[in-house]
């Protein structure tokens, strides 16, 4: 028994060091990693300077100060540590985040009650590419989805005996909705998915789940009176502009659909209708009607975003979308934890969480919601799968697997070892391989950020680079958009275009050269060596061995 706790906890060390590891990778790398931390960095620095949110709204992001979780825990980092503002904020909420595979390996176990299951989930979410790459990005997000995988931690304890969870859910509650409203929609949306789903395949209501629902209504209401009352450009430019309806029908929208939910169970526990297939039977007939329709659509689904273009961007991964397939096979095997449904208690919540963030995703794609982008969601959607994954398997193992004993157990740590080898070379693909988008900037770029510190006219760059010019040079001033100022070879059509934007200045770094990305989600493309020359030849003003500027 001691030797298999500690296996169990050398394994669980191995795996977050690992995964702290995979995701400080960029961050050593680039003096600035993701192509929105110079807003990030900017409010924080606001943060620490005046001792309370900024709340200016003259530059990017306007929602942003509204939700100031991240900035108040780097600057608070930075205050009590001799680190320096720019190291705290780029890699607290990455340490942070490194820790999120070990909550799973909480979720499962508390689920399964087998730690089998739980560390392979675990070490699943750790290495996988979209994930780590996702969650390597010192951004609001990276901190908010650890405080809803805590918060998803208390909510599966949670029961009639366990009421005074509810003294660590309230805070945790608080401070989600205080750091990500996206994090926050989907804690939301789990736990009614879970309760939803725990009741609609029962014949009777389980007590357990009316102390869940209370964490519903808790957490959705505080989310919308924060929302409504404070987050004023949240609620102008998210709510009503991208859903394209009146803000107030927000308020609305959680009660409905929990009469809506209430209705449906009530409908079914009337009805006699019995599933065509049972989808507890475990056998290989059954598992393969389920493993492969998921294998087509899935497959469909990488390839159109190697071909074609990754849902909700701009861009394509090319060739390199091959050697996703083997964790995509190895995906396709969480079809076989659907025991999970008839055995496991809690696990009932899991396929909730699942089915209804693949709802979510189904719903960004028909509304075009800039929030709900389905590249966005594929982090949440990963959360259940892995926890599904963990247990499929095992039953795999279980079931068909010809070796018993030790031999089970070294195949099972080869497959480990495999799935961490396999994802190291292809988390963070060159900016050459996915169409010229990069999210890194070089302590070159951060150089140049700092001299343009005092121009108060507008300064041309690309997305990447605006937000290091905002973040370091505190200039707010810099424009993200133009076609001929990049691609044209027409000397003419890039004058009038800066003289129709009022652009004063011109900034660009290497990597522009290779991939210009005008605003987030916008194919990059190559900087049109007519327009390069031409800029070189009549307005150089400031040059580094990474970046140019000139003034118009």
């Amino acid at each position: 028994m001691k030797n298999r706790y500690k296996v169990i906890l050398l394994s669980l060390l191995s795996i977050t060091l690992f995964s702290l590891l995979m995701r400080t990778i960029p961050l050593f790398r680039y003096s600035m990693w993701g192509m929105d931390f110079g807003e990030y960095f900017y409010y924080t620095q606001k943060w620490v300077n005046t001792g309370s949110s900024y709340l200016s709204i003259d530059g990017w992001g306007q929602a942003y100060p509204y939700f100031p979780g991240m900035f108040v825990l780097s600057g608070s980092f930075y205050l009590t540590s001799n680190t320096s503002l720019l190291d705290s904020t780029t890699f607290i909420p990455v340490i942070i985040s490194s820790f999120v595979p070990l909550l799973v390996f909480l979720l499962s176990y508390k689920i399964t009650k087998s730690w089998r299951p739980s560390l392979v989930s675990s070490m699943f979410l750790g290495v996988l590419a979209p994930f780590v790459y996702n969650y390597s990005q010192p951004k609001p997000e990276t901190v908010g989805f650890f405080l809803m995988a805590v918060l998803l931690v208390f909510f599966i304890i949670l029961s009639k005996k366990s009421k005074k969870v509810y003294f660590l859910i309230i805070p945790t509650a608080a401070a989600l909705v205080v750091t990500h409203h996206l994090t926050t929609y989907f804690s939301i949306l789990f736990i009614l998915g879970g309760v939803f789903f725990s009741e609609f395949v029962k014949r009777r209501s389980d007590v357990t789940n009316t102390y869940k629902f209370y964490t519903y209504i808790l957490l959705t209401t505080t989310a919308i009176l924060y929302w409504m009352l404070y987050a004023d450009p949240f609620r102008q430019n998210r709510i009503y502009q991208a859903l394209d309806t009146p803000s107030y029908s927000i308020i609305i929208a959680p009660y409905l659909l929990l009469f809506v939910a209430y209705v449906l169970i009530k409908f079914r526990r009337k009805s006699d209708y019995v599933l065509p297939i049972n989808i507890h039977k475990q056998n290989i007939k059954t598992f393969l009607k389920f493993a492969i329709p998921s294998l087509i659509i899935c497959t469909t689904l990488l390839l159109f975003a190697g071909f074609y273009r990754v849902p909700g961007r701009n861009f394509k991964l090319g060739y390199q979308v091959f050697f996703y397939f083997p964790l995509l096979l190895l995906g396709i095997l969480a079809v076989e934890a659907r025991k999970i449904i008839k055995i496991f208690r809690d696990g009932i919540h899991v396929v909730g969480w699942f089915l209804f963030a693949t709802l979510s995703m189904i719903l960004g794609v028909v509304t075009e919601d800039s929030s709900l982008l389905p590249m966005r969601q594929l982090s949440f959607l990963l959360l259940p799968l892995s926890i599904l994954l963990g247990l499929g398997i095992i039953q795999i193992f279980n079931l068909y697997n010809p070796f018993k004993g030790k031999s089970k157990s070294t195949i099972l740590v080869l497959l480990i070892a495999f799935l961490l080898i396999w994802s190291i070379p292809f988390t963070y693909p060159e900016q050459e391989s996915i169409s010229g988008y990069q999210e890194g900037s070089d302590w070159k770029d951060v150089e140049a950020g700092i001299w343009t510190r005092g121009i108060e006219e507008k300064i041309a760059t690309d997305h990447r680079m605006s937000a290091v010019l905002f973040g370091v040079g505190n200039n707010n001033l810099t424009w993200t958009q133009g076609y001929h100022l990049y691609f044209s070879s027409d000397p003419s059509d890039i004058r009038e275009e800066l003289t129709t934007l009022n652009i004063s200045y011109i900034l660009w770094d290497q990597d522009m050269l290779k991939g210009v990305s005008t605003s987030p989600g916008v194919t990059p493309h190559r900087f049109n060596p007519h327009a390069l020359e031409y800029y070189r030849t009549n307005y150089s003003i400031y040059k580094t061995e990474e970046c140019e500027v000139y003034i118009v």
